[in-house]
């Protein structure tokens, strides 16, 4: 795999479609992807962050139709509203231990999402976090005490879902659809 921009801290919005190659390994000293950065971007499809990224984006990667594959850095703490919304080839993703929350509509329309990879650390999944997404299965790590409403609404292929025993908060809608 090719190494993207290895001097660049803090990607923009508006990266040139034609000079990404269809695997991003952002390297160790990116630590911000910014909002929208790669928005639209169809011709990614497997993205590996770097261990600085600490930050990604509003719709960082929202509508990237091709994109199959995301494996977070174990130090990323926060993810955008939205940052992979409508990524409908989206099969795979692993998040950080260190993640504050799995956001609003973070997958949203991911109709081909099948696997997550939740570690024990993150506290929340928010509102429509997996809204219409094609999940089947989930373990929701024993870190987490709160899931918002209608987090997983409308996952019509959803078949099981394992949460902790000492969950604080499941609210309305949270499944409903």
């Amino acid at each position: 795999m090719k190494k993207f921009l290895n001097s660049i801290n803090y990607i923009y919005s508006l990266v040139v479609e034609s000079y990404l190659n269809k695997t991003i390994v952002l390297p160790e000293n990116t630590v911000v992807i910014g909002d929208r950065a790669f928005e639209s971007v169809s011709s990614i499809q497997n993205v590996y962050m770097g261990s600085g990224v600490t930050s990604i984006g509003t719709e960082a990667f929202s509508s990237c139709t091709n994109l199959k594959k995301v494996v977070c850095a174990n130090e990323t703490a926060t993810i955008g509203k939205g940052a992979f919304q409508r990524c409908e080839s989206l099969a795979y993703v692993s998040l950080s231990p260190q993640l504050e929350a799995v956001p609003q509509d973070a997958f949203y329309l991911c109709t081909g999402l099948e696997t997550v990879s939740m570690p024990d650390g993150i506290p929340k999944i928010c509102a429509g976090a997996f809204n219409g997404s094609g999940i089947k299965n989930i373990n929701i790590p024993q870190s987490a005490k709160e899931i918002e409403a209608s987090a997983f609404a409308n996952c019509a292929r959803l078949e099981s879902i394992a949460l902790p025993a000492d969950m604080t908060c499941v609210s309305a809608n949270c499944f409903s659809g």
